[in-house]
C-alpha cells in the first residue's frame, strides 16, 4: 500500500482501529451513544506526510422486551407473571431491575383496574376482585442511559374463573314430600365469593329421576312423595353471571329411604271351627306412604307358626284350622315393598 493509519488522541474504551485493514471495530460492551474518533493518515514517504481526520461512530441501543403470558384465578390475589423483564435484554445483556440493575420498567397506556405492575420486581399482580377474562397489558422497558432508550411490548394476562360447586348429600323418606338438600349453593363458591342467587345461576345437568327436582332459585333439591326408595346421583351446573358465563358441574347424592310400616293387630277364633282370625294383616299397614296392597307389597310368615294357624300371603288373612288348640299365639309376619332389592319390616 501507499499509506499507513494510526489512532490520534484518546479513543473510547471498546472502539478500536485495525491499522492493517482500516476497520473501526466496536466491542459488545460499548454503551449506546455517538462517538468522535480521530485517526491519522500518512503516506510512505520518508519523512512521512500525515494528516488527521475525525470520524463519527453511532452505537445504537438494542432494547428487546419479549412478550409473555400469565394466568391467575378470579377471587384470589396472585401474581400472574413473576417478572416481565426475566426474558428481556438491554444492549445485548439480560435485563435486570432494581437499584443495581441495568433496566427499568413502567406501564404504558391504561391498565385494567386491579392489574398492576411492580416496577421494582417486574411482577404483574392481579387483585382478587378482577373478573375472569383475558387482558392485554403493555409495559415499557428502558436502559439506564441518559436519556434512556426504551421500547414497549404487550403481555397477556388471563384471569380464570373459579367456579367451585361442592358435592353434598341428603335424605328423604318415601311417601312424604320433603326437601333432601336445602340449598346446593350453600357450600359453593363463585370467583372466590360464596355462591348466591345474586352472583350465580343453577341448572340441572343430565336426566334427573322423576319426582326429584331442583329449585333453581333457592337451590333446594325436593323429593316428591311418590319417589321410589333408592340412592340417586344428581348432577347440577353452577355458573357465574359473566357474559359469557363460566360454569362447572358436580354430582350430589340423595337417598330416599323406604318406609315400611306394618301395624300390629289382634284377632280371635273358636277351637273346633275353621275360621279367619284376622281378615287382612295389610289392612292398616303402609308401604312408602301408601296403603299396603297386594299390588305394592308382599307378605311372609316369620319364624315358626303354630300348627293349624297360617298366613295367606295373597289376601293377608290369618286362618285358624279347626284342630288348633285353644291359646294365645304371637305370630310374626314380614311386610316388604316390591323394590329390587325389597325393603322389609316385621311386626307381631
Amino acid at each position: 500500500g501507499n499509506a499507513t493509519l494510526a489512532t490520534s488522541g484518546t479513543w473510547p474504551t471498546g472502539i478500536t482501529l485495525d491499522t492493517a485493514s482500516g476497520a473501526i471495530n466496536v466491542a459488545a460492551s460499548v454503551v449506546p451513544g455517538t462517538y468522535s474518533v480521530d485517526y491519522q493518515l500518512c503516506d510512505k514517504s520518508t519523512p512521512a506526510n500525515c494528516k488527521t481526520m475525525t470520524d463519527t461512530v453511532t452505537v445504537n441501543a438494542v432494547i428487546t422486551p419479549v412478550t409473555e403470558s400469565g394466568a391467575a384465578s378470579a377471587g384470589t390475589a396472585s401474581t400472574a407473571i413473576a417478572n416481565v423483564a426475566a426474558n428481556d435484554s438491554v444492549n445485548g445483556v439480560a435485563a435486570t431491575l432494581g437499584a443495581t440493575g441495568n433496566a427499568t420498567v413502567a406501564t404504558s397506556g391504561t391498565w385494567p383496574t386491579g392489574i398492576t405492575l411492580d416496577t421494582t420486581t417486574g411482577a404483574i399482580n392481579v387483585a382478587a376482585s378482577v373478573v375472569p377474562g383475558t387482558y392485554d397489558v403493555t409495559y415499557q422497558l428502558c436502559d439506564k442511559n441518559s436519556p434512556p432508550n426504551c421500547k414497549t411490548v404487550t403481555d397477556s394476562v388471563t384471569v380464570n374463573a373459579a367456579i367451585v360447586p361442592v358435592t353434598e348429600s341428603g335424605t328423604a323418606s318415601a311417601g312424604t314430600a320433603s326437601t333432601a338438600i336445602a340449598n346446593v349453593r350453600a357450600n359453593d363458591t363463585v370467583n372466590g365469593a360464596p355462591a348466591t342467587a345474586a352472583n350465580s345461576t343453577l341448572a340441572t345437568s343430565g336426566t334427573w329421576p322423576t319426582g326429584i327436582t331442583l329449585d333453581t332459585a333457592s337451590g333446594a333439591i325436593n323429593v316428591a312423595a311418590n319417589t321410589a326408595p333408592g340412592t340417586y346421583s344428581l348432577t347440577y351446573q353452577l355458573c357465574d353471571k359473566n357474559s359469557t358465563p363460566n360454569c362447572k358441574t358436580v354430582t350430589d347424592t340423595v337417598t330416599v329411604s323406604a318406609v315400611i310400616n306394618p301395624v300390629a293387630e289382634t284377632g280371635a277364633a273358636s277351637a273346633g271351627t275353621a275360621s279367619t282370625a284376622i281378615l287382612n294383616v295389610r289392612a292398616n299397614d303402609t308401604v312408602n306412604g301408601a296403603p299396603a296392597t297386594a299390588a305394592n307389597s308382599t307378605l311372609a310368615a316369620v319364624g315358626s307358626w303354630p300348627t293349624g294357624i297360617t298366613l295367606d300371603t295373597a289376601t293377608g288373612a290369618i286362618n285358624v284350622a279347626a284342630n288348633a288348640a285353644p291359646g294365645t299365639y304371637s305370630l310374626t309376619y314380614q311386610l316388604c315393598d316390591k323394590s329390587t332389592p325389597p325393603n322389609c319390616a316385621t311386626v307381631t
